[in-house]
């Protein structure tokens, strides 16, 4: 008998040929289901891994609770962030002492978190924007080593627009807590390059956002270029009056304060708004300059400690007067606090 392999015929070829696909796909199958659970299984672990924090509830066995959202948001408001914003170009030379002085002080009388940061204008390049929290330094003494040299600006016109942004684009100032913007400048906003344009609706609201108290104060206003014109009026009317208006959409919402060298103006809604502007060819002493930025920053704890007090009385029940309650009600917001919720606390605690 012969023991060669006797040829297959067309059937049996074909009946072959399908079996080795099927077992081909089967496997393809298998291999790619195996590779999907091994790319799936390290996110998996990291899930297991991660601890899922527990939701609060209160002793009804309710959802996060009125008061528990009362007390966080009081807890929000205690931490107070400072920043001061200042014109690091020639002219302002003198202010800077002034205003390291007004850190010193601030930083000595209150629990707050500072930093300082200076502008320029757009063709001082990597010297356009700095602050303090990218050296080792204290506020005061980054301030104290600042210069107003510049290499390549030559004009008087600033990126104010831009530095303003960019300060509250910052991690310094955080979403939820007690934040204070103060800005130290001479000449207003510096519009023509494109890499520092900066729509001031923006900066509005970014303003909103950070429920931020705000002050400006210029420190001289000479007539010899319309740039020291330009910096009250556009932080009136480009910034501080379109944010205010969000709160109160009608009249005048400044108060105004003739001065002996100057115009204040200032207004208390949601958030605590402060200008000051000298009269044409006056200017700040270094001394009022200090003085200001001290008076404006004790007026701004001194509310945020009123509206610490308030919600700590709204955990009780007792509703505020219905104008100090809407200077509050922005920071209940963002808590998740609303309307009906603080009526059904006040019908729990009679």
């Amino acid at each position: 008998m012969s023991n060669r392999i006797k040829p297959l015929n067309d059937q049996e070829r074909k009946t072959a040929v399908r079996k080795f696909l099927a077992i081909g796909i089967i496997t393809m199958v298998a291999i790619a289901a195996v590779i999907r659970l091994y790319q799936q299984l390290p996110d998996a672990l990291t899930l297991a891994r991660e601890p899922v924090a527990a939701p609060v509830v209160d002793e009804q066995g309710g959802s996060t609770s009125v008061q528990e959202k009362l007390k966080t948001a009081a807890q929000y408001q205690s931490n107070i962030n400072l920043m001061l914003l200042v014109d690091a170009t020639p002219g302002m030379e003198v202010y800077i002492p002034a205003v390291a002085s007004a850190v010193e002080t601030i930083s000595q009388s209150y629990r707050v978190d500072i930093v300082a940061a200076c502008y320029r204008d757009a063709a001082e390049g990597p010297w356009l924007y700095l602050n303090s929290a990218m050296t080792g330094q204290t506020p005061a003494q980054w301030l104290r080593d600042l210069s107003t040299t510049v290499q390549y600006d030559q004009d008087e016109p600033e990126a104010v627009y831009y530095a303003l942004e960019t300060s509250l684009q910052s991690e310094h100032l955080k979403k939820g807590e007690s934040n204070i913007l103060i800005l130290v400048g001479d000449a207003g906003n510096h519009a023509q390059e494109a890499t520092t344009q900066v729509s001031p609706s923006s900066i509005v609201q970014l303003l909103i956002e950070k429920h931020c108290h705000f002050a400006a104060f210029q420190t001289r206003f000479p007539v010899s270029h319309p740039a020291f014109g330009q910096f009250s009026r556009q932080l009136m009317d480009e910034i501080m009056t379109p944010a205010l208006q969000t709160y109160t959409p009608e009249g005048d919402v400044f108060t105004r304060q003739q001065e002996a060298e100057g115009t204040s103006f200032s207004a208390h809604k949601a958030s605590y708004y402060q200008l000051y502007t000298p009269q044409q060819n006056q200017s700040l002493s270094p001394e009022q300059l200090r003085n200001k930025i001290i008076s404006f920053t004790d007026s701004t704890i001194r509310i945020v400690y009123q509206r610490i007090h308030m919600i700590e009385d709204l955990q009780q029940g007792k509703v505020p007067a219905e104008n100090q309650y809407q200077t509050i009600l922005p920071v209940l917001e963002y808590h998740g606090i609303s309307s009906q919720d603080l009526q059904q606390l006040q019908k729990n605690n009679p």
